[in-house]
């Protein structure tokens, strides 16, 4: 660990610093850049790229001499510049983000051979460039075209072929092929083939290995509840939550749309399945285990709601909604209950920087 250390400080160290001329050059080209006056910045890019000792900084000026062209309305130009650097870029993230750029750029000019030229581009980058930023906006510009498109439908088939792609399948953009295609399965109506590719995924990448952990789940719950399984769909819910533990260093494995999905959990026990036993407990979870979800003040109006409606005694929860919470929406509007339950109504104060 100590010999790995030493070597990067040295390597490090030994990085020379950017020549003078190359500095004031890229300078001017961005000041150029930011005053709109695009070709002229243009020109200024092309003019720095040869002062540029490192390839990689070459590869950057060349990519922003081709954008600038790009903003300045030269679209064949800026097509023959991202295309020059796609194909000879010695840093290999440049040259795939010049190749995505020159293929959005065939799709806006749409001349012969423009278009299939474009959509092969697009499809090599997601074979090509899947753990890079590039490939996974091609994906997402791929998908839109078939949604503009006359038949929607066919990216169903286009993403299972992606799907079935073992470079793919090998890396980061897995997950989101298949999510999307599950997705797509749901909005068909073909709720089984949805069903089991969402299984095969959670399977396949477990929790921490899959950026669509949460969303899959939740999207699983939602399909189960619109099909009449309110069980599957607190099972999917359950089975989300499972493996999920909060960090006691910083922060915690909270995923995005964890919090939707436990509070939704809670509502299919009280609106569904009619179990306020169950229910109060989970928008306890939502309340208790989520401490920095926005989500925290609806659980715990939900739950002393709920426990009034039994006519239980929601007060406690209600003087904690106020005390704990008082800035929150769902605070602020319990002012009248608060007072009910012997609670001073919430003060909500701006906080100030250093108070």
């Amino acid at each position: 660990m100590r010999s790995a250390a030493l070597a990067l400080l040295l390597g490090l160290g030994c990085a020379h610093p950017r020549t003078a001329p190359y500095l004031a050059a890229t300078a001017r080209a961005a000041r150029a850049a930011h005053a709109g006056r695009h070709r002229e910045a243009a020109a200024l890019w092309s003019e720095a790229t040869p002062l540029a000792d490192r390839p990689r900084d070459a590869d950057d000026t060349r990519y922003r001499a081709a954008d600038a062209w790009s903003r300045a309305g030269e679209t064949d130009r800026a097509v023959a510049e991202f295309d020059a650097l796609a194909s000879s870029a010695a840093h290999p993230p440049i040259a795939a983000r010049a190749r995505l750029e020159a293929a959005l750029l065939r799709l806006r000019r749409d001349g012969e051979g423009d278009r299939a030229r474009a959509l092969a581009d697009l499809d090599a980058l997601i074979a090509n460039a899947p753990d890079r930023g590039s490939g996974r906006r091609a994906l997402d510009h791929r998908l839109r075209l078939f949604d503009e498109g006359p038949d929607p439908d066919a990216a169903v088939a286009w993403l299972r072929a992606r799907a079935t792609d073992a470079a793919i399948r090998d890396s980061d953009l897995d997950a989101s092929v298949s999510h999307l295609l599950a997705l797509r399965l749901a909005r068909a109506g073909r709720r089984d083939e949805a069903v089991t590719t969402w299984q095969n995924l959670f399977s396949r990448r477990g929790f921490g290995h899959n950026p669509r952990w949460d969303d899959g789940h939740l999207a699983l719950a939602q399909t189960l509840l619109d099909a009449g399984d309110p069980r599957g769909a607190v099972e999917a819910l359950d089975a989300l939550f499972e493996p999920w533990t909060t960090s006691w260093f910083v922060g915690s494995y909270t995923g995005p749309r964890m919090p939707e999905a436990a509070l939704l959990r809670a509502r299919i026990y009280r609106d569904v399945l009619r179990d306020p036993v169950a229910a109060g407990e989970a928008y306890r979870f939502v309340y208790e285990r989520l401490e920095h979800s926005t989500l925290r003040d609806d659980a715990m109006a939900e739950a002393a709601e709920l426990l009034d409606r039994r006519g239980e005694d929601g007060c406690p929860l209600w003087r904690r909604l106020v005390t704990e919470l008082a800035c929150s929406p769902r605070a602020r509007r319990a002012t009248e209950r608060a007072r009910a339950c012997g609670a001073a109504p919430p003060r909500c104060r701006a906080r100030v920087t250093g108070e």
